[in-house]
């Protein structure tokens, strides 16, 4: 067997075989590396729990700026325990149906691999 996927049997040994086997390729300094995707394309996934604690995250502080009656945001990011920066990137995750759709179905990326 060659890459772990089984040949079809075929009717004789001169017959051409085709093999289709996803791959990417990825940069590694000068050198460009075919790596071979070993995930099952029908199985399912389960949504990154991290990702999915973000998004939670992210509708809890616009939830709490929706109804803070004109606080300032750095002061809800104080209450909250974060800088003023990373409250307002999440609130604006909240504002992303797509991302939030990608993240709960968990959707490839269109970004190359970052493992």
């Amino acid at each position: 067997m060659l890459l772990d996927v089984a040949a079809p049997p075929s009717a004789a040994d001169d017959d051409t075989q085709i093999l289709s086997v996803p791959v990417g390729l990825r940069r590694s300094g000068r050198e460009i590396t075919m790596r071979i995707d070993r995930t099952d394309p029908f199985a399912t996934v389960k949504p990154d729990a991290r990702l999915v604690k973000l998004l939670i995250k992210a509708r809890r502080f616009n939830a709490a700026l929706l109804d803070s009656d004109g606080v300032p945001y750095k002061t809800l990011a104080k209450r909250e325990g974060v800088s003023a920066s990373y409250f307002t990137r999440l609130v604006r995750l909240s504002f992303a149906p797509d991302i939030s759709e990608a993240i709960l179905e968990r959707a490839p990326s269109t970004r190359s691999d970052r493992r």
